[in-house]
């Protein structure tokens, strides 16, 4: 069985290690992007399962990397996670209209991960032929 892939989007390197690290222990494959643009590039290329997405992130926020990977027919079915402290109503607002699956307020918890990563997984996984 081919381990699920998921990328991993945000400019703290702290974040990206420790959602790497919990990931990884979970079985899955861990890529990782330092900025918008970077991680445009590598959703086009090597197609994840998920994306977890940070808001505030370098060249293209978080909104615009969302809403590109939208806009593809490629990009488009995968399932994209904002995590982030912004979590206002208009902050959320903003998410949804981009497209997003789902958020998870950072400070998050091991186990909240856990969750919407299995669920988005599972109902991706059900969903394709």
């Amino acid at each position: 069985m081919i381990a699920k892939q998921i990328l991993v989007i945000d400019d703290q390197p702290l974040i990206r290690d420790l959602l790497g690290r919990f990931l990884q222990a979970d079985g899955y494959r861990v890529i990782t992007a330092v900025d918008g643009r970077e991680g445009l590039a590598k959703a086009r290329a090597l197609l994840p399962d998920l994306i977890l997405l940070d808001v505030d992130i370098p060249v293209l926020n978080g909104f615009e990397v969302c809403a590109a990977l939208k806009d593809e027919p490629a990009t488009a079915p995968m399932p994209v996670v904002f995590i982030s402290a912004r979590l206002s109503i208009h902050d959320r607002g903003r998410m949804a209209a981009a497209g997003a699956a789902g958020f998870l307020a950072k400070p998050f918890s091991l186990a909240q991960l856990r969750g919407v990563v299995g669920s988005l997984l599972g109902l991706a996984a059900s969903a394709q032929p």
